[in-house]
């Protein structure tokens, strides 16, 4: 049996009120590639957050994968088995089980990419008030607003458009693109017909969007990680670390480093 990502999201069309959310278990932990992740099949719904580091989780027995890098996540609804491994020497990640009072079929969703470093602050913040023993409806209504963070969007098209697949492709193996010819392969083009076949669907340019997904996980990587700047570059596709810096200076007016600092203050 398969499990889709489920277009039945824990949003406000099934969240009548805060209160409908019961509290079971919200934990952390760090481990490493020694340590196995599941197997396990839950009756109820875990939000897994990824704080640091990379996570393979395998969601059903025909064994389909999903890449986690930090921030990231997957919300599992009940009954669905899942396994994984970190894929860093280091990873840490919470969980955070909850009810709710209708009926949900098994499936699973990721949050909007775009908000990953919001909704990691909040998470953050809801398993601190839970060791506090903050008041409930307080954790409640916190909760409520991450899970927002997984809805509201339209499922995906059944169709797999191939300039889409390859750049999803080239985002789980960033670290091996070295430029748009590489990119261009995973869609069996050449690196100017891919230029082109890219603007068409897409309206800009392919040799921007390499850079953005780049300098996109380059900011993830800076912010929950403590990885060098050089080793930052190598995981992003960049030979070297002055490109990377050269690259982040022209596009965000500020060093890595500067940037990280910026991110995490009281570090």
């Amino acid at each position: 049996m398969k499990f889709a990502p489920s277009p039945a999201l824990p949003d406000r069309a099934m969240i009548d009120t805060a209160s409908d959310i019961t509290f079971l278990r919200q934990d952390s932990g760090r481990f490493d590639r020694r340590h196995a992740v599941g197997p396990v099949c839950w009756p109820h719904f875990d939000l897994l957050w990824l704080h640091e580091g990379r996570l393979r989780l395998q969601l059903d027995a025909s064994r389909d994968t999903v890449e986690l890098c930090a921030p990231d996540g997957v919300l599992l609804f009940p009954a669905t088995p899942f396994s994984g491994q970190a894929t860093t020497p280091h990873a840490e990640a919470s969980i955070c089980h909850f009810r709710l009072p209708t009926e949900h079929a098994p499936g699973w969703r990721r949050p909007r990419a775009t908000e990953a470093l919001a909704l990691q602050a909040m998470v953050v913040l809801s398993l601190r008030l839970a060791r506090q023993g903050a008041e409930l409806r307080r954790r409640q209504r916190l909760l409520a607003a991450v899970l927002d963070g997984f809805g509201g969007e339209a499922a995906p098209a059944p169709a797999d458009h191939r300039i889409d697949r390859a750049w999803r492709l080239a985002a789980e193996r960033l670290h091996r693109i070295r430029g748009l010819s590489d990119v261009a392969a995973q869609a069996g083009l050449s690196e100017s017909s891919f230029r082109a076949s890219h603007r068409a669907w897409r309206g800009d340019s392919a040799g921007a969007a390499l850079t953005a997904l780049r300098l996109g996980r380059a900011e993830h990587l800076l912010a929950t990680t403590r990885l060098s700047i050089a080793e930052i570059a190598l995981a992003v596709g960049y030979g070297h670390a002055e490109t990377l810096s050269q690259a982040f200076r022209r596009t965000r007016g500020l060093s890595p480093g500067a940037w990280r600092q910026a991110q995490r203050p009281f570090a």
